[in-house]
């Protein structure tokens, strides 16, 4: 099955622990727009997760490239950048409704000069889960599930009534 969200997450929990949620984490906004299972002894939660290193792209021969933020080992880098200022003017509107130079204003910007850096994440860490996920109950021998995977749960007789899909 295909998997049409390949960084978003589910994980299933008991239904007492719904209001131990942080909606700020999670894609639903309250308890109430959760989805519980026959029996209402479980719901489960749904989030965008990201695993580090991120692969900027492919190449031809099939090999993931990272960005230059990343080292041998997959580990991923903050990268801090020497700044320049920058006189800039700042814009104002006359009587007339014209734009016209009104002063000056100094900015910092970025060159392309790396003045530092420090680990950020490590090699297979994944970020984005919830708080809620230490509570996640463990079903087929996991705690987290893919977007087919969660579909293969939900269509099980303790989620959907038999027959009705």
């Amino acid at each position: 099955m295909n998997n049409r969200f390949p960084n978003r997450r589910w994980c299933i929990i008991n239904s007492g622990d719904a209001t131990n949620v942080n909606y700020n984490q999670v894609l639903e906004n309250a308890a109430t727009a959760l989805r519980y299972s026959i029996d209402g002894s479980k719901t489960f939660v749904k989030y965008n997760v990201t695993t580090h290193p991120i692969v900027d792209y492919i190449d031809e021969s099939g090999n993931a490239v990272y960005g230059n933020n990343v080292d041998s080992q997959g580990r991923t880098y903050t990268l801090y950048y020497e700044t320049i200022q920058q006189t800039v003017p700042l814009y104002g509107q006359d009587e007339n409704d014209h734009e016209i130079i009104t002063g000056s204003g100094i900015i910092n910007v970025p060159t392309e000069n790396i003045t530092g850096s420090g680990i950020l994440h490590q090699s297979g860490v994944t970020i984005g889960r919830p708080d809620i996920f230490s509570s996640a109950l463990t079903v087929s021998g996991k705690t987290e599930f893919n977007h087919p995977e969660i579909l293969g749960i939900l269509a099980t007789e303790e989620w959907t009534q038999t027959g009705l899909i």
